[in-house]
């Protein structure tokens, strides 16, 4: 009897030392995370998740839409686009050169007012950032030639 009570008193122990360890960390945000995703069979987000976890709302003053350009949708996209968009499981493509949109298109449902999740669009963000900081050389004091 004390041979199978001990593994689970060792199981107990280390459990709620994780979770004090989570807890004290302020890293309790992994709860929801595990629970939408490795708990329900997946590794990653899904697009629609945004209301599940904690959001901000970006205060941002007055909206100003982005302009269409005068070119606006003149170019379909081709079969072979189509196709990546659709195993890729895109719900919008959108292209903006300068300042107006050039292209946009929407899939299940989706349309310019959905909201989602963020995430390929941060780090396309931060990569454009990360760009543009290494072209202008801020990085060079870290990077040897």
């Amino acid at each position: 009897m004390k041979k199978r009570i001990k593994p689970i008193i060792i199981l107990l122990v280390v459990l709620l030392s994780a979770h004090l360890l989570i807890v004290m960390t302020g890293n309790d945000h992994l709860y929801p995370t595990l629970q939408n995703t490795v708990f329900k069979g997946r590794f990653g987000p899904e697009i629609d998740e945004f209301p599940v976890f904690a959001n901000r709302e970006v205060k941002a003053g007055a909206h100003q839409p982005w302009s269409k350009s005068s070119r606006y949708n003149e170019v379909a996209l081709s079969e072979e686009e189509l196709t990546l968009h659709d195993e890729l499981k895109s719900v919008a493509f959108v292209v903006i050169h300068q300042d107006s949109v050039v292209a946009e298109q929407y899939w299940e449902d989706y349309n310019q007012d959905s909201r989602s999740n963020s995430f390929s669009m941060a780090k396309s963000l931060v990569s454009i950032a990360i760009g543009s900081a290494l072209k202008e050389g801020l990085f060079n004091r870290w990077i040897k030639k």
